[in-house]
């Protein structure tokens, strides 16, 4: 699939797929990659949703930890734009486009960016000193796909937060913005 904005989906809980979709509420790739098979009733829908739909990209791969391989699976098929990882449980806000595109108007050689994130009771902020495990979640990055090359999460828990550091620290702080006006992820919303 070729687009701007490319947005993997590792998915073990389909049941929130169909508010995830509303959240996206954009022209995009998404990229749902399923922890189960493909034939497993829990699937059902959103295989009869991709059928229909030339801007969803259905796959099914077993194993891993916390969807790090359907990630990795998701960033194989990607060649150029924007790589947005949205997990299950996660959704969108509504202005999530509109501060993309004045951050990449704000800076034409940005590679990557961070976003403060909405909580249960608080807000999430980014910085560059909380650019490393345990401090962000992965729906608080985005990242151009030549940014990313061959590098891809290792199958541990906290490998959003390692795969992001180390990227963050390889690379000249100036690919880099941060916003933190407002949350334009919401955290673990659909548990």
């Amino acid at each position: 699939m070729r687009n701007w904005l490319h947005i993997i989906t590792p998915c073990s809980r389909p049941e929130n797929l169909g508010q995830i979709m509303e959240s996206l509420n954009s022209p995009c790739a998404w990229y749902v990659v399923c922890d189960g098979d493909r034939e497993d009733p829990r699937f059902m829908k959103i295989r009869e949703i991709a059928v229909q739909s030339s801007w969803i990209s259905l796959t099914f791969v077993r194993g891993g930890v916390a969807g790090k391989k359907q990630i990795n699976d998701a960033i194989d098929r990607i060649f150029d734009g924007w790589v947005y990882v949205l997990d299950d449980d996660n959704l969108m806000h509504p202005d999530f486009y509109k501060v993309v595109s004045d951050l990449t108007a704000k800076n034409p050689k940005v590679q990557g960016l961070f976003f403060s994130q909405e909580l249960r009771t608080s807000i999430r902020e980014v910085s560059p000193g909380t650019v490393r495990v345990n401090y962000i979640d992965q729906a608080q990055f985005m990242l151009k796909r030549e940014l990313i090359g061959q590098r891809r999460y290792k199958q541990e828990y906290t490998a959003d937060g390692q795969f992001i550091e180390v990227l963050y620290k390889d690379n000249d702080p100036a690919l880099f913005e941060f916003y933190n006006d407002k949350p334009v992820t919401y955290y673990n919303k659909l548990r």
